[in-house]
């Protein structure tokens, strides 16, 4: 697979995240890929479970790594916990913000391509290989997406929008609470 805003072949690399696959590019862009669908019906019920483990990023590593656990957290939750183990073991986060520019199958240039769903833009690739964006880009029959990881000014306001608050703060356990 190839990198959507560069078009970079993409190197997979350990992200923490059951539900996701991580990727870099030789440019250093980062992208996550969803691995599996899966329900949301467990979301926000982790308020009062705690995982038996002591320090931030083991902490951290097993609320993303443990599926039982992982399952009860959103995914944008689940990009600030990404973003916060990153920054704990000394790893950079994402400088881009955003761009489909190049098709993740073969690496050509996309272009812009009529969409009748005023929320989703569609483009494809002189290959024919057609894709669907809106904060991610997705393949056409949806087998296959890839999204660039958050930057630290995301970071920075996902770890604000959460702090302040109020409906999350019932759902988010104390645990994960005192970590962001």
């Amino acid at each position: 697979m190839h990198c959507h805003f560069c078009g970079g072949k993409l190197e997979k690399v350990e992200i923490g995240d059951v539900f996701f696959e991580g990727s870099i590019c030789q440019n250093g862009h980062q992208i996550s890929s969803r691995l599996k669908k899966y329900s949301q019906d467990e979301y926000w019920k982790a308020k009062g479970v705690k995982v038996d483990k002591s320090g931030k990023a083991e902490i951290l590593r097993e609320w993303l790594g443990n599926p039982d656990f992982r399952i009860k957290l959103p995914d944008q939750f689940c990009e600030l916990l990404r973003a916060e183990l990153d920054l704990t073991i000394g790893n950079q986060l994402n400088t881009v913000i955003s761009g489909y520019n190049n098709c993740p199958m073969c690496s050509e240039k996309l272009n812009p391509k009529k969409s009748d769903d005023v929320w989703v833009a569609n483009a494809e690739c002189k290959n024919g290989h057609t894709w669907w964006t809106r904060h991610q880009i997705w393949s056409q029959d949806k087998s296959y997406s890839q999204q660039l990881d958050i930057t630290h000014e995301t970071y920075l306001t996902l770890r604000k929008f959460y702090k302040e608050s109020k409906e999350h703060r019932e759902c988010i356990p104390d645990q994960l609470w005192d970590l962001i």
